[in-house]
């Protein structure tokens, strides 16, 4: 585990849109500046990928530069994106309808951001439990100015791995 990756913060969990992966990170930065880093094409770019178009419109779609400069373009239909509300956002980039819900608030020092994952079945979101903490470590580097490829995914996958198959045996004991 790199010096940035604390423990999971997720709680994989049935919620209202059926199961999801739920994470909380204190950031200490702004609301304001939280939101720019998740809803703005310069920010985005920072720590995950690219995004094009506008919501207004309709025509809106993301890129996971972060997984490599070949990265597809999706489109994104967009419930919600408004700064103080966060955002709902729906895409499917080929590997099954995602459903992305943020919502940011101030805490002492910063920002509590919430980010869930919502797919349509507990074994469907078992593969993304750690990239979520990996590109949560990335977001939390780019708003404090470092380096995001200080981030080691291996390492973070490495180290939470066992937690995360923790977590998702006792969703499917609950049931």
């Amino acid at each position: 585990m790199n010096a940035t990756t604390p423990p999971p913060r997720s709680v994989p969990s049935a919620s209202e849109g059926g199961p999801a992966l739920r994470y909380e990170r204190g950031l200490d930065a702004s609301v304001g500046a939280v939101w720019a880093a998740c809803s703005t094409d310069a920010g985005l770019s920072q720590w995950i990928g690219a995004l094009r178009g506008s919501p207004a419109t309709g025509d809106l779609a993301f890129a996971m530069t972060a997984e490599g400069s070949e990265a597809a373009w999706v489109p994104v239909d967009v419930a919600i994106c408004e700064e103080g509300r966060g955002w709902d956002v729906r895409l499917d980039a080929g590997m099954g309808a995602w459903r992305f819900v943020l919502g940011l608030s101030e805490a002492p020092g910063g920002t509590l951001l919430r980010f869930e994952h919502h797919m349509s079945t507990l074994d469907e979101l078992r593969p993304y439990g750690t990239g979520w903490d990996y590109y949560l470590d990335r977001v939390e580097l780019a708003l404090a100015g470092q380096d995001v490829a200080d981030v080691d995914f291996t390492a973070v996958n490495d180290t939470l791995t066992p937690v995360f198959e923790e977590l998702f045996a006792a969703a499917e004991t609950r049931g």
